[in-house]
């Protein structure tokens, strides 16, 4: 290997390396400013200059920019380097820096504070007036001081390089330089906090943070992402519970900042792009707000608080004695958003001991029986990780809007599409990406029919027959059958002759399939065997119920009112169900009404276990802050009712993650808690602290085997009038970030969007109200205009937290309805 000496040091490099890597790995500290790891050098900020001698020759060089070669000799500490670089760069940087330190919320964790303590003069030769700039917001999330600013550019980089996105970038030249967006308006992407992340001074702070804590009052805890199923690493920022640390007292003595999360920072994890969307960073507000934190039941007419135990007691009872008359008449119904091991508990509980076959954490309209993956597949999971698809050529996503569902997986296609695959979008929506990319689009009452043509043209190129398969070949199978190395992406929700056809292509080119999973731990709850035994899913519980066929329903985690289309069929089975035992978290989920028996249990952040990504990559969560009252981990709850029954032997979560691990063959080789290993960032740069440790998650070990399966004609959906979809929203969709107030900008309430066509044809100009009808009901929603619309097609996000949208909706999400414009009388 080629030698590089590193201040009288030699030392082996890899081909590629720059000298401020080779140093870093060998524990030689070089300041830098603009350099970050995970952007390309700028060589800007100068501050990581290094002596250089090579070929006779000696100079300054960038360390961050320039290549090791061969014989190169460096020298990192001279009188040179230290005097009239790193101090002089610092003094013309502090010269007009803000003296604000004990008011900035960089303050403690400051890479510029850092290095003028350890390198800087102790006076300055410079006398002028500084520059003054006035603060700003930049939307709810971010608050810009360009006074602080010191020109590294790391935030225009990330934010152009590696989001793709132009509305934030360097303005004005010279003495009036500064950065910032473009326009009075928020950002356009939806990664606009990690800007805060990656500034090495005070100059980008988070909204959420401001003025709240010191660093060193601060802990930090890993955890995962609960708000979708790509289940981004995070750093969670609390109060420190040590005596050192300071803050508001309750009665009793209990800190409340305890149970608070200050903030949510990217983390570092092997397979992630290392940057979180804004969903994943400022939706924690949940954590305090409208809590239950006492279990009850309801006994003649009345609520009873209960001690956790007599709940769990009185649960254990009613199961038991449901199932004494016939255990079909138990259904368990959840909302996939805890752990692998509270669902693997769950599982051996109702389905193993009591031989509960109605389990089932799909929602209504995609609870599909048989699964239409493991029907085609053999087993229902994807087989290609995420950070693979930049060696593909083509990439085919069918179904999915990126930025309202899975935004990360947007930095996946994008270093794709860098490195030259070809990607094809294909979905009703025209969103900001799929104009990014080839986009194909279609009615959202065609799914099936499209997806039917893509299998056709891929059976046409390949010489196939397949059974019952009738539709006209569409270019793009073609060219799914002529890559080298295609990948096809879908969430689980489309339609199930969808799904088919998409699966069978997977089997027939031995192609990677990423499966996008709708509810977060949708595939660790898939793993764990919480599914429906024959076709006992969602929405023949929910029929059951209605017709007074299910004696003991339970709710965990999931609000069918909140969530679920068709309210009426939705009240009917809780009314009509025998007993409604509820496990959950927020006082006002409205199917909380109609609980006979109310468990509180805690948030992911609050406890600690594992989680499936969509991917099948294997993440860890640690507990980071305290449950309210007397709320109970899930896995408690589950483990406390099997040792009722006689099952038990689980001390801690130690134990259930060992026991999946023997007894799951996909989880043989997942190493639980991850493996951890040290990036060699220096410890006396702040903004690259929480970079440093990186987790090695493992990944679920999957096996398909291809079946051979029949097709017949795609369903037609017609109708009269405009067709109304449900349709995600990154915040309004999700069930936690609706509830946290620094996101209801993006969340305008009562809203239908509908194409400019059809906005012509109803006389309806934007924030018009528009009633629309269907099936005798009648309600009025406010009109958005836009063309990310199909003609035809109106579209209402969901959750049904301001709009009972959900009378109208059918179990597919969709309703053919009459649309008018409201005059007001």
């Amino acid at each position: 290997m080629p030698k590089i000496t590193i201040d009288r040091r030699v030392v082996e490099f890899n081909e590629g390396e720059t000298i401020l890597e080779v140093a870093w790995r060998q524990g030689i500290k070089i300041p830098v400013f603009c350099y970050h790891p995970k952007l390309n050098p700028e060589a800007s900020c100068r501050i990581c200059l290094v002596e250089v001698k090579q070929n006779g020759r000696g100079f300054l060089a960038p360390a961050c920019a320039t290549k090791a070669s061969d014989g190169m000799v460096v020298a990192t500490d001279t009188p040179e380097v230290r005097e009239n670089v790193r101090a002089r760069t610092l003094e013309l940087l502090l010269a007009n820096h803000p003296t604000e330190c004990p008011v900035c919320d960089a303050g403690g964790e400051c890479d510029l504070q850092s290095f003028a303590f350890e390198m800087g003069e102790p006076k300055s030769i410079y006398d002028f007036p500084k520059r003054e700039q006035p603060y700003f917001k930049v939307g709810p999330f971010l608050r810009l001081y360009p006074n602080r600013c010191v020109q590294c550019t790391r935030c225009v980089r990330l934010y152009q390089e590696v989001f793709g996105e132009y509305d934030w970038d360097r303005w004005e030249r010279g003495w009036e330089i500064t950065v910032g967006p473009g326009r009075d308006k928020p950002l356009e992407s939806e990664f606009a906090g990690n800007l805060a992340d990656v500034c090495p001074v005070g100059a980008i702070t988070s909204g959420d943070y401001a003025f709240t804590s010191r660093p060193w009052e601060n802990q930090v805890t890993l955890s995962v992402s609960p708000e979708d199923s790509l289940a981004a690493p995070v750093a969670l920022i609390t109060r420190k519970q040590g005596r050192e640390s300071r803050g508001p007292f309750k009665t009793g003595g209990r800190r409340e900042d305890l149970h608070r999360v200050l903030r949510i920072c990217a983390s570092e994890g092997e397979g992630y792009p290392g940057w979180i969307s804004d969903r994943d960073r400022f939706s924690h507000e949940y954590l305090n707000k409208k809590r239950i934190d006492r279990a009850f039941a309801r006994r003649g007419g009345e609520i009873v608080e209960l001690s956790t135990d007599e709940a769990i007691g009185l649960l254990f009872r009613a199961v038991r004695d449901a199932w004494r008359k016939t255990p079909y008449r138990i259904a368990v119904l959840s909302g996939a958003r805890a752990s692998n091991e509270a669902a693997y508990l769950a599982v051996r509980f109702f389905r193993e001991v009591f031989e509960v076959k109605s389990m089932d954490f799909r929602a209504p309209w995609h609870s599909f029986s048989p699964d239409p993956i493991e029907e085609v597949l053999g087993y229902s999971a994807g087989s290609r990780s995420l950070e693979s698809l930049r060696d593909s050529d083509l990439i085919l996503v069918f179904g999915e809007e990126i930025g309202e569902r899975h935004p990360l997986l947007w930095l996946y296609l994008l270093e794709a599409k860098r490195a030259g695959a070809r990607i094809v979008s294909v979905s009703p929506w025209l969103d900001k990406y799929s104009r990014r990319l080839e986009h194909i689009r279609y009615h959202p009452a065609q799914e099936e029919k499209v997806a039917h043509s893509i299998l056709s043209g891929l059976a046409r190129a390949k010489g196939l027959k397949v059974s019952g398969l009738s539709a006209v070949p569409h270019p793009i199978g073609e060219d799914l059958a002529r890559a080298k190395d295609p990948v096809i992406i879908f969430p689980d929700d489309i339609s199930c002759g969808a799904q088919r056809a998409l699966a069978y292509m997977v089997g027939v080119l031995d192609a990677g399939l990423v499966l996008l999973r709708t509810q977060p731990n949708g595939q660790g709850f898939y793993d764990m065997g919480f599914r429906p035994v024959d076709d006992n899913n969602t929405l023949k519980i929910l029929r059951r119920a209605a017709e007074g066929e299910i004696d003991l329903l339970i709710l965990w985690d999931v609000d069918p009112l909140l969530e679920w289309p068709e309210r009426e069929l939705c009240e009917r089975a809780l009314r009509n169900a025998g007993l409604v035992v509820w496990l959950g978290s927020f006082a006002d989920d409205p199917s909380l009404a109609y609980a006979d028996l109310a468990i509180p249990v805690v948030l992911p952040y609050e406890s600690w276990g594992s989680r499936t990504a969509t991917d099948g990559r294997v993440l860890w969560h640690e507990r980071a802050v305290h449950w309210p009252g007397g709320a109970v981990p899930a896995g408690v709850v589950f483990s406390k009712l099997l040792e009722k029954a006689g099952r038990g032997g689980y001390r801690d979560v130690s134990d259930v993650t060992r026991a999946i691990q023997s007894k799951i063959p996909a989880y043989r080789d997942v190493s639980l808690p991850p493996l951890t290993t040290n990036n060699p960032y220096p410890d006396d740069i702040p903004s690259l602290a929480r970079f440093r440790l990186r987790r090695r998650f493992s990944l679920a070990g999957y096996e398909h085997k291809p079946k051979e399966i029949a097709f017949s004609s795609p369903e037609e959906h017609t109708g009269e009038g405009l067709l109304l979809v449900a349709a995600p929203s990154l915040y309004r969709s999700s069930y936690y970030a609706f509830r946290c107030s620094i996101l209801e900008e993006y969340m305008p309430l009562e809203r239908v969007e509908l194409h400019p066509d059809d906005a012509r044809a109803l006389g309806v100009s934007e924030g018009d109200l528009i009633r629309l009808s269907s099936n005798g009901h009648h309600l009025s929603l406010r009109a958005h205009i836009s063309e990310r619309t199909h003609p035809g097609v109106l579209r209402f996000s969901p959750l049904f937290f301001d709009s009972p949208v959900n009378l109208i909706l059918g179990q597919d999400m969709k309703a053919w309805v009459k649309a008018e414009k409201e005059v007001k009388r």
